[in-house]
């Protein structure tokens, strides 16, 4: 192979440049078994000689395409094995998460590809992911982001960092990646998924950029380029934004902030919304995105330009803005006293139930057949067998662990699990949880544990979690 490469010097000097990968680093190649992750694959095994990096392959298996995604394992196992590569293989049920949770499968299959990937290197001690992101992928996102109404920040396209995730392939375009596979007679698996046009991303490749290609047969390095100059544009914006906002904010009890009216009238309206943004954040102490938009910001902006002195803004996540006479003042709602946290543990007859001190019921009942539909979080359904050491009701623990439904058996910290489901502070000592002789079987009322399943499997343990509202009608 040659070592002089055009696409491995672009790769390596991206990689210098923006200081992407350090020496000796421990890295987590992601690897689809598609071209431009077994690309990416071959180029940094191939730089991890220059740069001593210790390079592993994981592969996740989303269990969409049935046998195809098992040879598609398969297949990196064997890429992996004739490269002398360490591999990992992690399942995720996307299509169970779905079920359970609702959404998009291309978002649950997101969600969870990552959370499969940092869970991988969290257990390998590996402290990046690289992931193969090309320039027809940033190019698309720009698109499929300008064509959502985004901000500045999301029309300038994807990042080449984001925490421990890196993308060295960034600047190659399909066509060098094309060549390099061919150059050096490297194979790999075509995804059947990619050519649904039912997912919006694929539109706009298949569809979109070949129609705006004949209006400039370089569009996709110009709308990278244009990426670029918005992300540009955005990070000096917010270095502005928050220069003004250290000098300027008044600090309040209770988390709450204080910005001077006629100084925000004053300022120019692209730095407004992001001061705006910065007195919201700290006020709820978390990042907002999934819940404050343009909208919400807007609102804020018309409170301060027309609002009368005494009027309040009330946004999500129990945030208030209020106008004072001189000042716009932002404050949350303080978070709801802790609830007494569920000691004890309970022994779950089968079936049976227990009823626990606040008087909430968990009931267990047995099923013989089909498995039994779920039809909220309060309902879960597991083989009889998971009782027959008996099951415990108890509130959570320090260290324990437990392994989501959809993860195919990876276990996480339930800690971790329950920061991520997005459960108040306040509630998770509370949570009721039903435990087997394997570990957590149930979070009741959030999310049930993996447990293989036989297709034999004809008789049913049904648990419900009847909260204190519902018991009169029991």
């Amino acid at each position: 192979m040659d070592l002089d490469g055009a696409l491995i010097n672009k790769v390596k000097k991206y990689i210098q440049q923006n200081n992407l990968l350090k020496y000796r680093e421990k890295v987590l190649i992601a690897c689809s078994g598609g071209m431009d992750s077994v690309c990416l694959t071959e180029i940094l095994r191939i730089l991890s000689h220059f740069f001593s990096w210790q390079v592993t392959v994981g592969h996740v298996n989303h269990q969409i395409r049935g046998e195809e995604a098992q040879e598609d394992a398969l297949w990196v196992n064997a890429f992996c094995r004739r490269r002398g590569l360490p591999f990992i293989l992690a399942k995720i049920d996307v299509p169970a998460f779905v079920a359970e949770n609702g959404g998009s499968l291309e978002e649950a299959a997101r969600i969870l590809r990552y959370s499969a990937l940092e869970d991988m290197a969290k257990e390998h001690d590996l402290s990046a992911i690289a992931v193969a992101h090309n320039q027809e992928d940033n190019a698309e996102t720009i698109l499929m982001n300008i064509l959502r109404g985004s901000s500045l920040e999301g029309a300038s396209g994807i990042k080449n960092r984001r925490g421990s995730i890196v993308r060295p392939l960034l600047p190659a375009s399909r066509k060098e990646i094309d060549a390099f596979c061919r150059q050096n007679n490297i194979d790999y698996r075509t995804d059947s998924s990619n050519s649904d046009k039912k997912h919006l991303r694929n539109r706009v490749r298949l569809e979109l950029l070949p129609i705006l290609t004949e209006y400039n047969p370089e569009v996709i390095p110009a709308l990278c380029r244009f990426g670029g100059m918005l992300a540009r544009d955005a990070d000096f914006l917010t270095r502005l934004a928050g220069e003004y906002y250290r000098k300027e904010a008044v600090f309040l009890q209770d988390a709450a902030v204080s910005l001077a009216a006629d100084k925000l009238k004053s300022m120019d309206p692209a730095l407004v919304s992001r001061v705006l943004l910065m007195a919201i954040k700290e006020c709820l102490q978390e990042k907002p995105d999934s819940y404050i938009n343009y909208k919400h910001i807007a609102k804020v902006q018309e409170l301060l330009r027309e609002g009368r002195t005494g009027a309040v803004l009330e946004l999500p996540g129990g945030l208030k803005v209020k106008k004072d006479y001189a000042a716009l003042l932002f404050s949350a709602a303080k978070p709801p006293a802790k609830e007494a946290a569920l000691s004890g543990e309970y022994f779950l007859p089968v079936p049976g139930r227990v009823v626990l001190p606040d008087k909430r019921i968990v009931r267990a009942s047995i099923f013989c057949g089909e498995k039994p539909r779920t039809t909220s979080a309060r309902k879960a359904a597991f083989p009889a067998a998971v009782a027959d050491k008996g099951l415990i009701v108890r509130g959570r623990k320090p260290g324990d662990m437990f392994s989501p439904s959809g993860m195919d058996g990876r276990k996480r910290k339930l800690k971790d699990f329950l920061i991520d489901s997005k459960i108040p502070l306040a509630e998770r000592d509370n949570i009721p949880l039903v435990v087997d002789s394997a570990g957590i079987l149930w979070i009741a009322g959030v999310r049930g544990a993996y447990r293989e399943e036989a297709r034999s499997v004809y008789k049913w343990i049904y648990l419900e979690l009847i909260e204190k509202e519902y018991i009169n009608g029991v």
